[in-house]
């Protein structure tokens, strides 16, 4: 699939064959105005990296990469509820799917400003999502402050699915 330089080849061998990817199903979605080339299991943070997007912004003049451990919020464009973001590790990617990425942008874009106008043009997307890190607010999760929706009472809440949280759950 074109504008996926770091996308591992299906037909070599290597030990990243997982089976949640169908690549026999190309998709494409946009995030921040940028159209992004995906497959049917990707998330939006996979189908960034192997984009070739691989750095969320600069603190301190330093590039911080985005990673498993270090994905920011997005949420579907034009929302403004908070309960809509979360981690682009754990958002699938969806054809035609429009999402924002939540942080202070570097000064001039937004996400209709003349630097989102310009890369729409641009025959593929830059390296990096232009957030400020640094910023106050930027990394903000508003998931976080939200008040359940449903509140639930019980005399025992078993936590995790592992091993141990599965043998306390039958137990």
């Amino acid at each position: 699939m074109n504008g996926q330089p770091n996308r591992l080849a299906a037909t070599e061998s290597h030990k990243f064959a997982g089976t949640a990817i169908d690549r026999s199903k190309p998709l494409s979605f946009r995030l921040d105005g940028r159209m992004i080339n995906g497959f049917v299991g990707d998330t939006v943070l996979s189908a960034l990296l192997a984009a070739g997007i691989d750095t969320a912004g600069t603190c301190a003049g330093e590039p911080i990469g985005l990673s498993p451990r270090f994905a920011p919020a997005v949420a579907p464009a034009g929302s403004a509820d908070p309960a809509d973001a979360l981690p682009m590790a754990r958002v699938p990617a969806l054809p035609d799917i429009d999402l924002v990425t939540l942080g202070s942008r570097r000064e001039g874009d937004a996400a209709r400003g003349p630097v989102a106008r310009l890369r729409q043009l641009l025959p593929g997307p830059g390296r990096t999502l232009d957030l400020r890190p640094d910023a106050t607010g930027a990394l903000r999760m508003p998931w976080r402050d939200l008040r359940p929706r449903v509140a639930v009472e019980t005399d025992i809440a078993v936590v995790g699915g592992g091993v141990a949280g599965m043998s306390a759950a039958a137990a």
